[in-house]
């Protein structure tokens, strides 16, 4: 499934925090999306460019 991020907002919580795995341009990679108050964000250990995310 390929969602845009206001498409991910309305099907998640408003708040919470994911452990997930990041496609990026350099590989996959584990990491955090945090949604606060319908805003999502996401804590990447490198600077790439995120393509997925898959929330395990």
């Amino acid at each position: 499934i390929s969602l845009r991020r206001e498409e991910l907002a309305q099907m998640l919580p408003d708040e919470g925090l994911f452990r997930v795995f990041f496609d990026t341009d350099k590989g996959k990679t584990e990491g955090e999306v945090v949604i606060n108050r319908g805003a999502i964000k996401w804590k990447l250990s490198s600077a790439a460019e995120v393509k997925k995310i898959y929330f395990v």
